[in-house]
């Protein structure tokens, strides 16, 4: 196919030369010149094309050759190699004794070399390191560090050249460890300074950023250090055990350091038992707290921080799950203590505004890092909430019946309202009481609202059965002449206006709950309950009117008896 192309491309140059060359009539006399030059051209390119392959041929007959000789000479480097091997076998041991003269010799050659290099500095030693340690108590630990690194690139040199052969493993005690102990102290102290400067990272990133950003070069300085020491002494086949406080892990350290002054910071947090007994807003103070020291140092770490740290540390990352790790912390800490449900409502809203503000004003979303509260922890601490609230309301709708009963008694009429009514307190407190409850857990949740609406509706049902009793129970007594209370009917009257006040009161607690919920109607649980509340409030008042009837006709049974009799007229 490619040659049929090729004709065919050769046949359309052809005829477009021709054409070119034969424009005019008076062309076709120079025929025969055009014949002549055509055919001495392609009599140059055939010999062209002669030498070329003559030329390839003589090449890969020589080159055809040279392999041949080649394979011969391999073959006998290949016997010659397996004599040589045959004789090392026999005779390596001896030959490795008469080596080992020369190869000490050249280890000590290499180890006088190396101390040559270095002679400057071994002997400036001891004024090196107290140069270095008066820069560290000056604060210039770049200066410091030089000097320091100097220092160590000269040991570490010569304790490589001295464990460099076959006794590799010596003792340490050796004049030259001696002589470098110091560094070791040394290095401790510079390392003591940036530890403190890690310590106070999250304020001096802010105040004085400088220093963090020289400690850390210092540091990443040091790993590059360990990183090329260790690959230098594993080509030499020195472990590096054999190199005194190397290698340093300083960034290890660095983030070690990082973890603890958090962990300290949240242990400086913690509340006493004095404080909580004395101060009834413990909780609150701590929380804010907590907030509040946690939002300085993250809004630090992430502005001021992420421009310090090298990038492969994710400082922000880093500092936002150390924190999340002590917030969950001091929330189990605070949960231990066993909570009321005043404490639990507290801290539940404070997780809640502590996720929104931090991602409203940080871009810290904490809730991406893992939730802060357990969802199992979180259910059994609204359990024990929901439980505390229902102790509560029913213990105070209880002592409310009491306060009522105490009330019936009293030498003092009821209060009357702007239309002159007669009224007692309890659907106001009631009502109240209910309104808090729900109000105070409304920030945990719509469900919550709505356990807390079921729990009072209960209450409300046995408050109810209580307060009709002890109505009952008051206008017995009464009757039977075991209490005289002054003011026995117009407290009646005034139960009676407030069950009705009650009855007005359930109807708009049961209108908000709908617009709240966005809703016409309530779950039929909620319908029923609310329902069955009002029933009951119209029938203690109903009930109010049959004492009431009672009472008159008790009054006028001795002038109804003898109304229509001789004696009366």
């Amino acid at each position: 196919m490619e040659f049929t192309l090729a004709e065919a491309e050769s046949i359309d140059l052809a005829k477009k030369a021709v054409a070119e060359m034969l424009t005019k009539p008076e062309d076709l006399e120079k025929l025969e010149q055009y014949r002549r030059k055509v055919a001495r051209k392609k009599a140059t390119v055939e010999s062209q094309l002669r030498n070329a392959v003559q030329t390839q041929l003589e090449g890969v007959q020589t080159g055809l050759e040279n392999l041949g000789e080649a394979q011969k000479v391999i073959s006998e480097i290949k016997i010659s190699m397996a004599e040589v091997e045959d004789v090392f076998h026999e005779k390596g041991a001896e030959l490795s004794e008469v080596v080992r003269p020369i190869k000490e010799v050249n280890r000590r050659h290499q180890q006088l070399k190396t101390t040559s290099d270095h002679i400057h500095n071994i002997f400036n030693v001891p004024q090196a390191v107290s140069e270095t340690h008066e820069l560290i108590k000056e604060g210039k630990l770049l200066e410091a560090h030089r000097n320091l690194s100097e220092l160590e690139h000269t040991r570490d040199e010569l304790l490589m050249q001295l464990y460099h052969g076959d006794d590799a493993y010596v003792d340490k005690n050796t004049s030259l460890h001696h002589y470098y102990e110091e560094l070791i102290g040394l290095s401790g102290n510079l390392g003591q300074s940036l530890w403190m400067i890690m310590n106070s990272a999250t304020l001096l990133v802010t105040e004085n950023p400088t220093k963090v950003v020289t400690a850390l070069r210092i540091i990443e300085r040091e790993e590059r250090i360990d990183t090329m020491l260790v690959e230098t002494l594993d080509l030499k086949g020195i472990p590096p055990s054999q190199i005194p406080g190397r290698p340093k892990k300083w960034r290890s350290k660095c983030i070690e350091m990082l973890e603890t002054s958090i962990s300290n910071k949240f242990e400086s947090l913690e509340t006493t038992s004095e404080q909580r007994i004395e101060n009834k807003d413990w909780l609150m103070e701590h929380l804010s707290e907590v907030a509040r020291t946690c939002y300085m140092d993250l809004q630090a770490i992430t502005t001021a921080g992420v421009q310090c740290f090298p990038p492969s540390y994710d400082i922000a990352a880093f500092f936002i799950k150390r924190y999340h790790r002590g917030l969950i912390e001091v929330i189990c800490q605070l949960i231990d203590m066993g909570l009321n449900a005043r404490d639990i409502i507290t801290l539940m809203i404070w997780i809640g505004d502590i996720k929104t503000s931090f991602a409203e004003t940080l871009g810290v979303d904490l809730q991406s890092v893992g939730p802060l509260m357990k969802t199992d922890v979180e259910t059994d601490l609204l359990k024990t909430c929901h439980g505390q609230v229902e102790s509560n309301v029913r213990e105070l709708m209880g002592n409310m019946v009491k306060t009522e009963q105490e009330e019936w008694n009293s030498q003092q009429p009821p209060e009357c309202d702007v239309k002159g009514k007669y009224y007692t307190p309890v659907g106001i407190n009631l009502f109240q009481i209910i309104d808090q409850n729900i109000q105070a857990l409304a920030p945990l949740g719509l469900p919550t609202k709505m356990k807390v609406l079921k729990i009072c509706l209960g209450a409300l049902d046995e408050f109810q059965r209580k307060y009709r009793n002890a109505l009952d129970g008051y206008y017995k007594d009464a009757v039977a002449g075991r209490i005289e209370p002054p003011c026995c009917v117009l407290y009646i009257i005034a139960i009676a206006n407030s069950c009705r006040s009650c009855v007005e009161f359930t109807e708009q607690l049961k209108k908000r709950m709908c617009m709240e919920l966005n809703e016409s109607t309530l779950d039929k649980e909620f319908e029923t309950g609310f329902k069955s509340v009002a029933e009951e409030f119209d029938k203690i008042g109903l009930h109010c009117c049959d004492i009431l009837v009672d009472v008159l006709f008790t009054d006028l049974k001795k002038v109804l008896g003898g109304l229509m009799t001789r004696d009366a007229w």
